[in-house]
């Protein structure tokens, strides 16, 4: 018995080389991992430039003071001075009550003494052996 077969020869379209280096390096993590470092590099500086600027810290604390509560300070407990006399000049007595209390603090701090060295880090190598400097 014999069997005829046809057989169909599908048109394969070309590669160029231009695709085929677009697939390899969309494919390679070597590729990849390369592109990460370089995003992880570029973030390390915008910390580093970060830390030339001011920073601003706002708190905002509530209480409820449940009880109440008396302080009685005779005079002197704190010292007699002799330029200014006892303190309290006279017996004191400190009474609170039961009150809804907010307390609200607001900073500004400037690392002026490391302003220098972050400088340094932005104008010399950020990275050491593919990690970045530990001294900011």
């Amino acid at each position: 018995m014999i069997v005829e077969q046809e057989v169909v020869i599908a048109e394969v379209s070309q590669l160029t080389s231009e695709e085929a280096l677009v697939i390899a390096v969309a494919e390679n993590p070597k590729v990849r991992n390369a592109f990460l470092e370089t995003k992880k590099a570029d973030n390390a500086i915008w910390a580093i430039k970060t830390r030339l600027f001011p920073e601003f810290d706002f708190s905002l604390y509530e209480a409820y003071h449940l009880t109440d509560e008396s302080f009685d300070f005779k005079q002197g407990a704190f010292g007699d001075f002799p330029v200014i006399g006892p303190i309290p000049a006279q017996n004191t007595s400190i009474e609170t009550t039961p009150d809804f209390t907010i307390f609200i603090t607001a900073t500004a701090s400037q690392p002026i003494s490391q302003l220098y060295e972050i400088s340094l880090l932005l104008t010399g190598p950020v990275t050491r052996g593919g990690e970045v400097s530990p001294r900011y």
